[in-house]
């Protein structure tokens, strides 16, 4: 026999079945305008009411009670629509919502928002070790996860970050093996002479840009007079199609670089092929600006640009090697020239000085060998 609740007392229930008090309180409606109840269950009738009142003070002050049913990946695909757009770059957002719907989601979507813990992300993370997966995608996973529960810690949706009370995964040093030697580096550029692309291949070696920002380039951003290449943009495509140009990864990418006479000469042979094509393809011709385009104008896809520079690696005698080591090569390069940290640091946009120096003051063994010859010199 169900018993009443009392005068004053709420909504209060004796469960039966569950030899247990229960009490109910409304909550405020969801961002959808569904009805919302929390549900109290304790032994003693005096627990439940005493746990009642404290919701309902929580209330009166304007604290959330977090939703229990919640599940984490309900809360995650609401961060991604509601809180994630504009609050990172387009490209970004994109990347985020692919990480969580395949590697979180998946593996801890199920549980309770407010029943996670830090051995759910733990055992999350040593799954994707076993795997196989990068240190730095592991690490970049709970960073993310780490960034959407900050949110909800800060919504009152729980009561602490258990991302953050779980270990990051160490992350090795910058990949600077697969970097090109001069002899390598002349190697490409010659091969590359008879390509369609080899002003690409000039600007990447001498000027050290970003696949993206390579890509990007309108002939509006050069300045033939005054000798001068300005980065203001990056390519990126869109998942399930399309493109668009993004702003460069960091405000110091933004930068106006030396158009030497070698790149010089490479664009303006760049513009003279693609007049011609521009000709022979008549009405099928889509006018975007870009520098480097397909035969009928558009941009070029990433993908097809990495595959382009590994072609040329493999015809130059080297093997494949990843479009990211020409940036690599020409940082190399210009540190064994003895160029100053702080001019290759503005040459590439790195956000920082200290990124530069953490990532190759530990490379040119050439110098370092000069260096120690003058030391032996001085001892003698």
């Amino acid at each position: 026999m169900t018993k009443r609740r009392g005068r004053g007392e709420g909504s209060f229930y004796y469960d039966d079945t569950k030899e247990l008090w229960v009490g109910v309180v409304d909550l405020p409606p969801d961002g959808t305008g569904r009805r919302r109840r929390k549900y109290v269950r304790a032994k003693k009738k005096q627990d439940v009411v005493k746990r009642v009142d404290t919701i309902k003070s929580d209330l009166a002050k304007g604290q959330v009670v977090p939703d229990e049913r919640r599940t984490t990946a309900d809360f995650l695909r609401w961060w991604c629509r509601e809180v994630l757009p504009g609050s990172v770059k387009e490209s970004t957002a994109q990347d985020y919502i692919w990480v969580l719907e395949t590697y979180v989601i998946p593996a801890i979507g199920r549980h309770r928002l407010v029943k996670l813990t830090p051995d759910h992300v733990h055992a999350m993370l040593r799954s994707m070790e076993q795997r196989g997966l990068s240190p730095r995608t592991r690490r970049l996973t709970r960073t993310i996860l780490r960034r959407a529960l900050t949110t909800a810690e800060r919504f009152g949706h729980v009561a602490r970050n258990v991302a953050s009370l779980t270990e990051p995964p160490k992350v090795g040093s910058t990949k600077l093996d697969d970097s090109l030697t001069l002899d390598q580096a002349k190697a490409v550029l010659e091969v590359a002479q008879a390509d369609r692309f080899a002003a690409m291949a000039e600007i990447v070696l001498a000027l050290g840009l970003r696949k993206g920002e390579v890509l990007a380039l309108r002939w509006d951003d050069l300045d033939f007079e005054h000798g001068t290449i300005t980065v203001n943009g990056t390519m990126k495509s869109r998942k399930g199609g399309g493109w668009y140009v993004d702003l460069p990864k960091t405000k110091k990418s933004e930068r106006v670089l030396p158009m030497v006479s070698r790149v010089q000469a490479a664009l303006s042979h760049r513009r003279t092929i693609q007049d011609g094509e521009r000709d022979r393809a008549g009405a099928e011709w889509q006018e975007h600006g870009f520098v480097f385009t397909t035969r009928s104008g558009t941009p070029v896809n990433e993908w097809n640009a990495y595959r382009w520079w590994q072609r040329l690696t493999v015809k130059a005698g080297i093997g494949p090697r990843r479009f990211h080591a020409s940036r690599h090569t020409t940082a190399t390069l210009l540190h064994e020239q003895g160029v100053p940290l702080e001019v290759i640091s503005a040459l590439l946009g790195h956000a920082s000085l200290s990124i530069t120096a953490d990532i190759y003051t530990d490379i040119g063994l050439k110098a370092k060998r000069e260096a120690a010859e003058r030391i032996g010199a001085a001892l003698e």
